[in-house]
């Protein structure tokens, strides 16, 4: 049986490009970005998906973040696991998220995603209809560090646009997909070395 990944639709491009350079048995599915606007229902929809897939996989892993209340007991229920890391922007960031949050807490993430998908934050916050509320969301960020994973390309630009709206300085970190596949390689090292025997794989 092989490993199922569930993953953040915001992930499409960067979890793909990891996949092609390994040769795991996978199968992976995407949950809508958007069920980060609302962490009870991803919770919830985390929730579902795994039920139904229930005794279907050798593994379960989820390529997330803690985005959503109790979402480690839902896992822990589901005998499932995510990847390393409490936060989701650290899936990217790598070692170099955690110094960058504690030079600056106030830090407002960017990934290829948000940038190209932006106009989807703003109407999600109603920024569209009621533009004052820019300031309430916004106010205690004090800089915006774009993480550039390269696969997109082209969004510098659209991320400095994006700075200038919230009215933050831009910091762009080079990242690449580094981080992402680490934490990955690490749990599917982990299935390798579980699931192996000297008499061979397991059943």
């Amino acid at each position: 049986m092989s490993t199922f990944l569930l993953a953040c639709g915001s992930l499409r491009r960067e979890l793909a490009e990891v996949l092609s350079r390994h040769e795991w048995l996978v199968e992976v599915e995407y949950l809508p970005p958007d069920l980060h606007m609302s962490p009870d229902r991803l919770a919830a929809a985390v929730d579902t998906r795994l039920d139904q897939v229930r005794g279907t996989y050798q593994r379960v892993v989820l390529i997330y973040g803690n985005c959503a209340p109790r979402l480690d007991e839902v896992l822990e229920r589901h005998g499932a696991e995510r990847l390393p890391g409490e936060h989701c922007f650290e899936i990217f960031g790598g070692d170099e998220f955690m110094p960058m949050l504690r030079e600056e807490p106030g830090t407002y993430f960017l990934t290829d995603f948000l940038c190209h998908n932006f106009q989807r934050v703003v109407t999600g916050l109603g920024l569209d209809r009621f533009p004052s509320l820019k300031q309430t969301y916004f106010r205690n960020y004090t800089r915006a560090v774009y993480l550039d994973t390269g696969t997109y390309g082209g969004l510098e630009t659209k991320a400095r646009e994006i700075a200038g709206y919230l009215g933050l300085p831009l910091v762009i970190s080079r990242v690449g997909i580094t981080g992402l596949e680490r934490r990955l390689c690490m749990v599917m090292d982990r299935t390798a070395h579980e699931t192996t025997s000297p008499e061979g794989p397991a059943r």
